[in-house]
């Protein structure tokens, strides 16, 4: 309900915020037109698809993005699951067992039957055959002990958004990485090819003077309300979370239908210590270091979002150039890194 004119710039040309096209043919329609960037999601849940329509989607974008994609899936939240009549319930072991039938599509045309407790398979193919040979690769995202065991057995990467998957902490990403190689390991696998990706969320703009303004916007109040896993997370800055410590975004909550003066409401209850707490905000002097912590602790890929272009589109420009800057920084500390383009056109 905060996307709205008087609140948010970016909804005077998106009216509605979840008007987005669907992501498997933007991907592929994105493949057509680049020719070496890597193209990733972030995230698809594992409840709306079953494992034999995931695997058909992946490998056909897969084959119009050349090899370039990156598919990276997730239990799900309930504002996405909930109101369209799916169930909720036990979501990171339905992700689990997804995960597992939609690695075997990947590398076999061949027929599979599996008697599973979410998913019962009878000789069910999937014959498209994957690009150049190699199977695309397959993320997992979440910081559960299901999910971090699944990553090691059939996934390719982590991706977690930070800092508020990782309450702040970078030494929980080198952690939950090594947890995630031990399971490889156990799995027969090769846990050095096991890679970690973030989705860092931001205020990054080279005038501080405007980070600290926005800092006190509702629409960022409300990010620190759900940028963190569970509500407990505030208890490590010293606060309590206006709806308690078990409240979480991801299990429920339907932001089209939430009251706006409620939601403003909330909003006035939160410190702007804890909006702080849930993004990396300021100028590239400031942001830099923070990613480069998190590449030290085992990080080699972003997913970089910047909310300034939500809040002003005319700063919106600046902004994505302060953003170019942070990932030259980067890059010139960790050279094998990714490249990044001269600018933006």
């Amino acid at each position: 309900q905060l996307w709205r004119p008087e609140f948010c710039d970016g909804a005077n040309t998106n009216p509605k915020l979840a008007a987005k096209f669907a992501v498997q043919p933007l991907m592929s329609v994105l493949g057509q037109h680049t020719t070496t960037v890597c193209i990733g999601q972030g995230v698809l849940d594992s409840i709306r698809r079953g494992p034999a329509i995931l695997a058909q989607e992946f490998l056909t974008t897969q084959h119009f993005t050349q090899g370039r994609a990156i598919f990276a899936l997730a239990a799900g939240e309930w504002k996405n699951i909930g109101p369209y009549g799916y169930s909720h319930q036990y979501r990171d072991s339905r992700m689990v067992e997804t995960v597992r039938l939609v690695r075997a599509f990947l590398e076999t045309q061949e027929p599979i039957s599996y008697d599973g407790r979410f998913w019962k398979l009878d000789g069910a193919v999937v014959e498209l055959p994957s690009y150049d040979g190699v199977p695309p690769p397959l993320w997992l995202a979440g910081g559960g002990p299901k999910i971090l065991e699944a990553v090691g057995q059939w996934g390719d990467g982590w991706l977690v958004y930070t800092p508020g998957g990782v309450r702040g902490r970078p030494e929980r990403l080198a952690q939950n990485l090594a947890v995630a190689r031990e399971h490889a390991e156990r799995a027969g696998r090769d846990p050095q090819a096991i890679t970690c990706g973030t989705l860092p969320l931001l205020l990054c703009h080279p005038d501080r003077e405007r980070v600290e303004r926005w800092l006190d916007h509702p629409f960022m109040q409300w990010h620190a309300l759900t940028g963190f896993p569970f509500g407990e997370a505030w208890r490590d800055y010293g606060y309590e979370h206006p709806l308690g410590d078990r409240y979480s975004v991801t299990l429920e909550g339907n932001m089209a239908t939430f009251p706006l003066e409620r939601a403003l409401d909330l909003c006035r209850q939160v410190p702007r210590a804890m909006v702080q707490a849930a993004l990396y905000a300021g100028t590239a002097d400031e942001i830099a270091p923070r990613l480069i912590a998190e590449v030290e602790a085992g990080v080699r890929h972003f997913a970089l979002c910047n909310y300034v272009g939500f809040l002003s589109r005319a700063d919106a420009p600046a902004a994505t150039q302060e953003l170019l800057e942070v990932a030259r920084r980067v890059r010139a500390r960790f050279p094998d890194l990714a490249a990044v383009p001269a600018t933006i056109g």
